[in-house]
């Protein structure tokens, strides 16, 4: 590798780049990109995405064999701007490994990080959600008065936040979604967190580093010319930024130093710093750490802007927050030095050394190196038109192939009601002790103590031998807790029997 790439390729290390382009004049696609490379030529480009959508990209990534499942592949998800189809592509293969059709068409999608989910949002400001192991429509409804416009899980997916064109953002936990539905049956959800302080229509989002909702926090941007910080903890509005232009599209550093926006039809990219520079009065200026702060950007000032000749279409950060990739409308990446703001490389997106006029840089991604991603060698060596000299990146003993993850054929178009669920996956090991102690917190009750391991740890049977018996202590603690739980449902059951008969009382004295 040539020294001219290699400031970028030490802090590029282990991460790839995966773009979207959409064009009228000719077919979009999706590439996978390495911004350390000395050649622009794609690791993999993905066939079968026409014109991907903003906010029509979304990816999991591969679980490695080291983790409790053994490993598996993962995969990136893509929607059209004029199709009700969604492609989903794994790093192993350069063609869809499924293309399904959806009930109609959407404008953004999110992946949850666990890779099981896939959310959407439409139009009319419907929000779905899909089992992708199963197919079943797990929630569908009007999340929304008008187009949900941006999607993104929670890091740890227990929650999903919602933009739309109305200028609010919702937040929705994913276990209050479950078998909820506003088409014939259930209960319709209900937001874990509304926020309506912006004016206009919501153009981007992003979640902040930690768990819901303890320390949950939600950056959004919108077209009123501001981005805010959410604080989900207390569901209070935290900083106001306030810019000259409509804002787009923002990158937030993975430290919460600072973060980048960008301006709607615009070719600036400004840098907002949320804390003093000077080392002798040094405080928080923004973001988590100044609650109620409101911040005015200068626009005019040139020490913390990036100004390019094409319009800019996508950022994001490297997963260190040392380099920003910006998408352009002519199918260029901009790799940017986050410390001088100085433009590192350029990269086309196509693989050619020009430009593409009028072929727009629709989204773009940083995530870590897939272990299972085949290069471009691979590939044609799979298809037989690579070399022998490729056998020894296609083969290896060390590390097999990790296994696809399942994906149906199919989504469902009707919510199942929860009770005719046929089963429910439920993984009991070691660490089930510590999630359901983890739920208890949640629900504000206190942790259980599980000191008998027969109570979380299965127990087998062979033909030859019989279940051995649980403990005379185990099973009076189990007898109990049985009893306790039946005790807490009679009692919800009697609350609700006492809450329908108020409220029919009520109805029924208004219409008297």
């Amino acid at each position: 590798m040539s020294s001219k790439y290699g400031a970028i390729s030490s802090l590029f290390r282990g991460e790839v780049l995966i773009t979207s382009t959409s064009s009228v004049s000719q077919r979009g696609a999706v590439y996978v990109m390495d911004a350390a490379a000395p050649t622009q030529t794609p690791i993999v480009h993905w066939k079968g995405a026409l014109h991907v959508a903003p906010h029509g990209l979304a990816c999991v990534a591969s679980s490695t064999h080291a983790d409790h499942d053994g490993g598996s592949g993962g995969y990136c998800a893509t929607i059209d701007q004029d199709k009700a189809v969604v492609n989903l592509f794994s790093y192993q293969k350069d063609q869809p490994v499924a293309r399904i059709v959806l009930p109609q068409k959407m404008v953004c999608i999110a992946l949850a990080p666990i890779g099981n989910f896939l959310a959407a949002g439409s139009e009319d400001g419907r929000l779905y959600l899909w089992d992708l192991g199963t197919g079943a429509l797990l929630s569908c409804f009007e999340a929304h008065y008008r187009a949900v416009r941006a999607l993104e899980f929670s890091p740890d997916s227990a929650a999903i936040a919602s933009g739309s064109d109305d200028g609010r953002v919702c937040v929705w936990s994913l276990a209050g979604l479950m078998g909820k539905s506003d088409l014939g049956h259930g209960r319709v959800p209900v937001a874990y967190a509304t926020f309506s302080d912006h004016t206009l229509p919501i153009a981007d989002l992003h979640w902040a580093a930690g768990n819901f909702p303890n320390s949950a926090a939600i950056w959004t941007a919108s077209q009123d010319a501001t981005v805010k910080l959410w604080n989900l903890a207390t569901r209070r509005l935290t900083s106001t930024f306030t810019f000259a232009q409509p804002i787009a599209w923002i990158a937030i550093d993975p430290l919460e130093r600072f973060f980048f926006a960008s301006a709607q039809d615009g070719h600036d990219v400004y840098r907002v710093e949320l804390y003093s520079q000077n080392p002798a009065s040094w405080h928080a200026k923004g973001g988590r750490g100044a609650e109620g702060a409101s911040v005015t950007i200068d626009s005019n000032s040139a020490q913390n802007q990036i100004k390019l000749k094409e319009q800019v279409t996508a950022l994001t950060l490297s997963l260190a927050g040392s380099h920003l990739a910006i998408g352009t409308q002519v199918g260029q990446v901009h790799i940017v030095d986050v410390a001088t703001l100085q433009v590192a490389r350029v990269l086309n997106v196509n693989g050619t050394a020009a430009a593409s006029p009028n072929t727009p840089v629709t989204n773009v991604m940083c995530i870590l190196r897939p272990p299972d991603l085949l290069t471009a060698a691979q590939l044609g060596k799979r298809s037989g038109k690579g070399t022998a000299a490729d056998t020894d990146l296609c083969d290896s003993v060390y590390l097999p192939p990790l296994p696809i993850r399942p994906i149906v054929s199919q989504l469902a178009r009707t919510v199942r009601p929860t009770a005719e669920i046929d089963a429910v996956s439920l993984r009991i090991g070691d660490q089930a002790g510590i999630a359901l102690d983890a739920f208890a917190t949640y629900l504000g009750s206190e942790p259980t103590t599980y000191d008998d391991p027969s109570i979380i740890t299965p127990c087998y049977a062979t033909a030859d031998t019989a279940p051995s018996p649980l403990p005379s202590s185990s099973q009076s603690a189990t007898s109990a807790e049985v009893l306790r739980l039946q005790t807490e449902l009679d009692r919800a059951k009697a609350l609700n029997t006492e809450m329908w008969q108020h409220l029919v009382s009520a109805q029924v004295g208004a219409h008297r």
